[in-house]
């Protein structure tokens, strides 16, 4: 028995297909269009004299850096910085991680400052290596006594140091997105997905510990909460209250709980938190009390009409 001919197959093959080169193109120019938001580097760069300024890497692709020595240290913190920033606003954090003993290094961007290039996730990735290579091979760190630490769009690499480097001592994340994309979108809509966090971080080995402000109206604590609960038993998220996405840092370091938090991470990374981190159970409890929290915090719920948060462009701004 012969079976009946179906009408119209190939207009509709052909719709398929001119659907499908529709959604390439739109992804091409969405790409283009996500890389030129999520990079701003600060203008005029900053000249040679800047104070701790090192040159990373080969003469044909020099990183710039920041070396903060701390007397008699054994580790060291590797900083990635926000977006909208470069090595003139590190100093200052840079101390606050050498008064816990650990020596600390930030890096720029291709494009930032003294580093030469165009920003992108790749290119941002293969300036990370260099940094940590400086570590290692110049600075005679071990990886296991190095703690990745990133900020804002800097958790990104931090994320991709962490997962490449497995034996990396800690992660240290403060206001981290689940993805760049997903400020924007929440959710993944694009074939991209540039600094993939919450699929990263499962795959690390390391201790991670994130920190997020309450008040943060540019990437809202829910992403920061994500990513920790992604690393599972290795993960523990301290919100910060009434930090907001520029002061959480600073905040932290000042607030005498959360510090002490800090600390005993950074010095016993491995040690189990659920009982012994009362600052964080309280400050969680919370969190996810609706009236303790403002409703850019509060993650979206399917059909909800949750505030939208600001484009990826502006994560970050000192």
């Amino acid at each position: 028995m012969r079976l009946p001919r179906i009408p119209h197959v190939p207009r509709f093959r052909r719709l398929a297909l001119e659907l499908a080169a529709l959604y390439a193109a739109a992804s091409c120019v969405g790409c283009a269009v996500v890389n030129a938001a999520m990079f701003h580097p600060p203008k005029p760069p900053y000249g040679p004299d800047l104070p701790g300024l090192v040159s990373m890497g080969t003469p044909d692709a020099p990183v710039a850096g920041v070396w903060s020595p701390a007397p008699g240290a054994t580790r060291a913190v590797l900083f990635s910085h926000g977006n909208a920033e470069d090595l003139r606003y590190v100093h200052d954090r840079l101390a606050l991680l050498n008064r816990l003993g650990f020596s600390a290094l930030a890096w720029d961007y291709p494009g930032y400052g003294c580093t030469p290039g165009k920003p992108s996730e790749r290119a941002v990735y293969a300036a990370a290596e260099t940094a940590f290579r400086h570590l290692v091979e110049e600075r005679g760190f071990a990886p296991s006594n190095i703690v990745v630490c990133g900020y804002s769009i800097g958790s990104g690499p931090a994320c991709y140091l962490a997962e490449k480097h497995p034996d990396v001592g800690a992660l240290l994340l403060v206001a981290p997105f689940k993805s760049a994309v997903r400020v924007v979108t929440r959710v993944r809509i694009l074939p991209f997905d540039p600094f993939p966090n919450l699929a990263r971080v499962p795959r690390t080995r390391c201790p991670v510990l994130v920190l997020h402000g309450t008040a943060d109206r540019i990437i809202p604590s829910w992403h920061g909460k994500a990513v920790a609960a992604a690393a599972g038993g290795r993960g523990r998220f301290v919100p910060v209250p009434g930090a907001t996405h520029v002061s959480v840092f600073h905040a932290a370091f000042s607030d005498p709980a959360a510090l002490a938090t800090i600390r005993a991470f950074l010095a016993h990374p491995h040690a189990e938190s659920a009982e012994s981190d009362s600052h964080a159970e309280s400050a969680e409890s919370a969190e996810l009390n609706p009236h303790a929290e403002s409703a850019e915090n509060a993650e979206p719920r399917s059909g909800g009409s949750g505030a939208e948060p600001p484009l990826v462009g502006h994560l970050a701004t000192p």
